[in-house]
């Protein structure tokens, strides 16, 4: 998995503390933060029940991404 830059924690540590909308150029992170913030979440709400998270893409391409990350938190269906 890459490495966050320091921009991209600053929006994760944001995007924890409140409901926030990342706006920054493609190929910026905005996904890799949106997959980190799921499984932050998950650790900080634990449940014996699983929980669903739906993370809706507009293109193939970007499910493709998606799919790249190595997180038990991102299922492809």
């Amino acid at each position: 998995m890459k490495t966050l830059g320091r921009y991209q924690m600053e929006y994760l540590r944001k995007a924890k503390e409140k409901n926030i909308i990342v706006c920054l150029e493609t190929g910026c992170g905005k996904t890799l933060i949106a997959v980190l913030l799921l499984e932050e979440l998950s650790h900080l709400f634990p449940s014996s029940e699983p929980r669903i998270a739906v993370f809706l893409v507009p293109t193939v391409m970007l499910v493709q991404q998606v799919s790249q990350y190595p997180s038990k938190f991102v299922y492809m269906l």
